[in-house]
């Protein structure tokens, strides 16, 4: 199950139906999208107000939450287990929201379905004009005071949850990284993204690691680098082991590229995984440039990295 949450006018439709259409060529069975517009479509023409610029009565909320739990439920009861669901919402940061998003996780729960939750995000202002475009209009937010007033409120942000910038990002993109969320995604938790409480997340413990690419200077590696830790990528003669050897890996990197910038484009974290997208430039002792990006996935228990994974792109 994958809840996509983001304002009006940022795009939550045209990823999810992308979404459908790369996980239906990988799933098990058929793949569902539960688009908020579904629900709004049934009981909008149903209200004077819902012309995308007046303010819609209190009274509609109450109600489309009422098919929002009858849609999950049947879900829970009646759906095959090998059925995977896309949903798509605007929700504001409250406890009705965040209670109906853990009903949801609960239910993947009980189907044994993984759950991931994506925030869109975008520029205020790439908001606005996509508000205001002729496609949107008909039962749409296209009032542009309107969502400005909605960006006030603010947005249920959930723990754990997979960020994504789409301003200039493209659905297809968006789409892909949503898909590796759920592929390293080993169960219905939306969880913090460290292993266990009290220990670093992640996304931090692999934060530093790249760190110590940056700096040349893995002295503290133990304080990330877990002492059984088995690097999968390896140097090309076998895996890399322990701290020494993630050590060891870091010192040549530095030495063998002058100037190196190390720039971190996208990077999330799911439960005990954290993924980063890793541009590195600089010059080669030859002169040749270098310029690579590089997908780099860690595992961690107890704050320390055990396992990692790394390939080119």
């Amino acid at each position: 199950m994958v809840v996509i949450l983001g304002y009006p006018g940022t795009g939550k439709l045209t990823v999810a139906r992308e979404l459908v259409n790369q996980l239906s060529a990988e799933a098990d069975g058929p793949v569902r999208l539960i688009d908020n517009h579904a629900v709004a479509d049934l009981l909008f023409p149903l209200i004077a107000e819902a012309d995308g610029k007046t303010p819609l009565p209190a009274g509609i909320f109450r109600r489309t939450r009422e098919v929002n739990l009858s849609a999950l439920k049947t879900i829970d009861e009646l759906s095959p287990k090998n059925w995977s669901f896309v949903f798509t919402h605007h929700l504001i940061d409250s406890e009705d929201n965040r209670r109906y998003l853990d009903l949801i996780e609960d239910t993947a729960r009980r189907r044994g379905s993984k759950f991931v939750t994506v925030l869109l995000t975008c520029d205020v202002a790439v908001l606005v004009d996509r508000v205001t475009r002729p496609d949107r209009e008909g039962r749409k937010l296209t009032d542009p005071s309107a969502a400005l007033d909605i960006i006030e409120h603010g947005l249920l942000q959930p723990d754990g949850a997979l960020v994504l910038d789409i301003s200039d990002l493209a659905p297809g993109e968006a789409a892909g990284q949503i898909l590796t969320a759920v592929a390293v995604n080993d169960g219905p938790s939306r969880g913090p993204t460290g292993s266990e409480p009290g220990f670093p997340q992640a996304t931090q413990v692999l934060q530093a690691m790249i760190d110590m690419f940056a700096s040349g200077d893995p002295s503290t590696a133990e304080t990330v680098v877990a002492p059984d830790y088995v690097d999968h990528q390896g140097l090309g003669a076998g895996s890399i082991l322990g701290v020494a050897g993630f050590a060891r890996v870091v010192r040549l990197n530095y030495a063998s590229i002058r100037g190196q910038q190390i720039d971190v484009v996208d990077m999330f974290g799911l439960d005990d995984r954290a993924v980063a997208r890793i541009r590195w430039r600089g010059v080669r002792a030859d002169g040749e440039k270098v310029d690579r990006q590089t997908i780099d996935i860690i595992r961690v228990e107890r704050g320390l990295a055990i396992e990692h994974w790394g390939a080119q792109v």
